[in-house]
């Protein structure tokens, strides 16, 4: 059976995953991509996005590909475009189509409303994709399949979600060449999940939703084998020739003890300068030991308020102050990259609470500073904590669950204000100045006249603090996402585009 993924933007580690189980099971599977040229997380501009928009040279390849089945993954952000190459498929063509992803697996019933759509993944489809396929290629039912919402003489069948993969080591390696065949730069950093799930349920996360909705069946938090990752990774090296690699897990830290055992064979296997996600409460003397003799370039460190109230009742976070100021130190005693996310536009916080945030990172200095805006996504805890806060609601809450249009978290989310962006540029700068001129600049409220837009703060700001550090101080950034990677991308997709007219 032939399986067509559309997707948008990045490389999705899901699909990889979920073409690579299809494959496994016989089937063949392709990829129709769109670049997003300017209108992306980093960069966008309306009239540009309309000049190198590209969804009828899409819609002709997938016609033209003759799929049995188009795969759509999505998130809220990008709900809406999948939405519309949806339906413009089904008017060209009755092929079969389904969704899934973090947005339809919080609202299934709304998105199987759709008449373009056939079918709905809940959760995890490397079963439930592969059965699927399996059944419509002998002409099989397919109401009784676990995870999948399908439609029969127009009612929706909604069949629950099956028991969690435990055993991670039994699937195959994700099927990296479906992204590298469509963009050769996507391996210049490998990106590698060595877990599912994480060990917090954070409001504003999906992980809020998703624990809930797996309540019972099985454990949430997994883990493959060092051995399984280690091999992978070998491979890897071997077959593409990978410089270096990025772990994706929410926290690759939670557990010392696999760390330590995958250490050793890491510096002796791998050998690759590597960046990962932590968490301020896991962060001490030996994990960060055992990451620097690992080769570790750079962590990504989410504080997101200073207030331990707000970080507690809001975000349902647990870490201190204290543990923030702990890892900070630690870090900075090595050369590995701090790379810290706060979060803007939250419940309850006010102006005074984000010049808090600036007058802490000029105290205690990470290397680089992300201020993103909160976002709200269905059905997460963070919903009813802004309902309740009378940030939100009803009306809003249908929006939300409807998409809400592309705001991403990292430009404007649902929260940005002007005057928190002004303040987001003085948390951005606080490391790279004294306290002096700090002190100077709240008192004086200088800050006051510095730009709101994001634009400067995403992506200016970002690029002068990575070559300061790797120019200054040699310390390099190692993060999925990069300005002058966004620019490579963004050039070599638009001289295809011009090329071809």
């Amino acid at each position: 059976m032939k399986v067509v993924f559309l997707y948008w933007g990045y490389e999705n580690p899901g699909i990889e995953a979920l073409s690579a189980a299809l494959k496994k099971a016989g089937h063949e599977t392709s990829l129709v991509f769109d670049p997003a040229l300017f209108n992306t997380f980093h960069i966008m501009n309306s009239s540009l996005k309309r000049i190198f928009d590209i969804k009828d040279k899409l819609l002709r390849k997938i016609i033209d590909g003759n799929p049995d089945l188009v795969a759509i993954s999505t998130l809220s952000e990008d709900y809406d475009w999948a939405c519309e190459m949806a339906s413009l498929i089904k008017k060209e063509k009755d092929i079969s189509i389904i969704f899934g992803g973090k947005h339809p697996t919080a609202v299934p019933e709304k998105v199987i409303e759709n008449d373009f759509v056939d079918y709905v993944c809940v959760g995890e489809g490397d079963l439930a994709l592969v059965e699927l396929a399996d059944a419509l290629e002998q002409d099989k039912p397919v109401d009784t399949i676990l995870n999948i919402w399908s439609k029969k003489n127009r009612q929706v069948i909604r069949n629950p979600v099956r028991r969690l993969i435990v055993d991670l080591d039994s699937l195959p390696f994700p099927d990296k060449d479906i992204f590298y065949n469509e963009y050769l730069n996507f391996r210049q950093i490998y990106t590698i999940s060595t877990s599912r799930g994480c060990p917090h349920a954070c409001s504003y996360c999906h992980n809020s939703f998703a624990r809930k909705l797996y309540q019972d069946k099985g454990p949430y938090l997994r883990r493959r084998s060092v051995d399984n990752v280690i091999t992978e990774l070998v491979e890897a090296k071997q077959k593409y020739k990978i410089k270096k690699i990025y772990f994706l897990d929410e926290i690759f830290i939670y557990d010392l003890n696999w760390l330590k055992d995958f250490s050793l064979k890491y510096k002796e296997l791998v050998g690759l300068p590597f960046g990962c996600e932590v968490y301020s409460s896991y962060v001490n003397e030996e994990v960060v030991s055992v990451l620097e003799a690992m080769g570790c370039l750079a962590v990504d460190m989410g504080m997101q308020t200073i207030s331990e109230d707000l970080r507690e009742e809001v975000l349902q976070r647990r870490e201190s102050n204290e543990d923030i100021k702990k890892a900070i130190a630690l870090f900075r005693k090595t050369r590995i990259f701090l790379y810290i996310g706060v979060i803007l536009g939250l419940p309850k916080q006010d102006e005074q609470e984000a010049l808090k945030m600036a007058v802490f990172f000029n105290q205690h200095k990470p290397d680089l500073i992300l201020t993103s805006w909160l976002r709200y996504y269905p059905k997460t805890a963070m919903i009813d904590i802004a309902m309740d806060s009378g940030m939100l609601e009803e009306k809003d809450i249908k929006k939300i669950e409807e998409g809400g249009g592309f705001s991403p978290f990292v430009r404007r989310g649902h929260t940005f204000k002007k005057s928190l962006g002004k303040v987001a540029h003085l948390i951005l700068i606080s490391p790279f100045i004294s306290k002096r001129l700090m002190n100077w600049l709240i008192e004086k409220k200088v800050y006051l006249f510095f730009p709101s837009k994001t634009f400067w703060h995403l992506n200016l700001n970002s690029l002068f603090g990575t070559w300061y550090k790797k120019l200054i101080e040699r310390r390099e950034k190692l993060l999925y996402f990069t300005v002058w990677g966004q620019l490579k991308f963004m050039g070599i997709y638009m001289w295809r585009r011009l090329a071809k007219r």
